[in-house]
């Protein structure tokens, strides 16, 4: 029987190659923000991307050569009320690539914040601070745009990560449950990466 499990990891193509590390370096522009909430948003983004060998860090935060580099933008924009209501973030794409910037819009993660804690009672609020609570929204946010940019598609998966529409309780719990990749998705940003490498 000692066979079988080598036989099954087998018949999982894509999932044994070696992992192809890449490192993200953010620049943040646009409305001032607290720095702390800003790194923590960061933050937040690299905890959900480090399962996948992805290591987000703020531009300048430099601990030697990285295997695999790319730059991204980060500007915190004003809500456009016409276009973005409701939208925590986005990625413009130019004939099918994605450009390596990304808007979040703190306005409309606050309001959301603001609209799940009046639909709940007081006790089963999360007691963090509001703005830690923030910073994790926007940190969701921000990991969501990348997997648009590293997976170089516009698509939404069913769950996980990449569904379109990630609910409150998604976004504000404490943990990560659910903030994944499916195995296609892990499939193309490691196919993405071998190439981008080659």
């Amino acid at each position: 029987m000692w066979f079988i499990a080598p036989a099954l990891l087998l018949c999982l193509p894509g999932l044994l190659a070696p992992p192809q590390h890449v490192r993200v370096d953010v620049t943040v522009q646009g409305v001032p923000e607290p720095p702390a909430l800003v790194a923590a948003a960061i933050a937040e983004a690299a905890d959900i991307w480090a399962a996948y060998d992805v290591d987000i860090r703020m531009s300048g935060a430099n601990d030697g050569a990285p295997d695999r580099a790319v730059s991204l933008v980060v500007t915190l924009a004003p809500v456009n009320r016409r276009k973005e209501t409701g939208t925590l973030g986005s990625i413009d794409f130019s004939g099918g690539t994605p450009t390596p910037v990304i808007k979040l819009y703190p306005e409309a993660a606050s309001a959301l914040i603001a609209a799940v804690a009046s639909s709940r009672r007081e006790n089963t609020w999360p007691a963090a601070p509001a703005d830690r609570v923030l910073a994790r929204v926007l940190g969701r946010a921000l990991a969501h745009e990348v997997g648009h940019f590293l997976l170089r598609s516009k698509s939404h998966s069913t769950a996980g990560l990449m569904r379109a529409d990630l609910i409150g309780s998604d976004l504000m719990a404490p943990g990560h449950r659910g903030l994944v990749l499916s195995m296609d998705e892990v499939r193309r940003l490691r196919s993405n990466l071998l190439a981008a490498k080659s």
